[in-house]
């Protein structure tokens, strides 16, 4: 085990992949904000907030994003541990952000499911095949809506990264 670890961190290294999750958490927390400014004002600005906003409080509101940034922090690493965003195909890119996107919006929609959906169907307000519908139809979705944010946050990610490698001093460069 110890000799994988060694071959992996000695194979990161070689082909320039961050070797730290700060990368991956910096980009994961750019991500997140994003998208949720992207979500949120939108619906703010058109009142479709408006029927919402009541019934939430703060402690929801920063559960539910620092869950969301969680997820998107661990797919985010995962991604940059499996591809170069500095050299590997477009193709490539495209497919790693898109299937850990998928996978991000799947498991943010379960843990809103088991975390909101499953105690409403306990207290009542809801019954329990209503939260099972909604997790059997929105697990498509969320699948399909996290595989398209994911592939525009890849895109994202590699155009920052890039950026990042071309203004970043580095000992190699002359």
């Amino acid at each position: 085990m110890a000799e994988t670890a060694a071959t992996s961190r000695t194979t990161r290294e070689t082909v320039g992949r961050p070797t730290t999750t700060l990368t991956a958490w910096t980009l994961a927390t750019t991500n997140t904000v994003g998208f949720v400014l992207a979500v949120l004002v939108p619906a703010y600005a058109s009142g479709g907030l408006s029927d919402v906003l009541p019934s939430l409080n703060t402690a929801v509101g920063v559960v539910a994003f620092l869950a969301l940034w969680l997820v998107v922090g661990v797919t985010t690493h995962w991604v940059l541990a499996h591809i170069d965003p500095s050299s590997d195909s477009a193709v490539r890119l495209t497919l790693w952000a898109g299937s850990c996107g998928a996978l991000a919006g799947v498991v943010f929609l379960v843990g809103i499911v088991v975390g909101l959906g499953v105690p409403a169907a306990v207290v009542g307000s809801f019954g329990l095949r209503t939260v099972v519908l909604l997790a059997a139809v929105g697990t498509p979705i969320a699948a399909i809506v996290g595989a398209v944010v994911g592939v525009t946050a890849g895109l994202l990610d590699v155009v920052l990264l890039r950026i990042a490698d071309r203004v970043t001093p580095r000992s190699d460069r002359r």
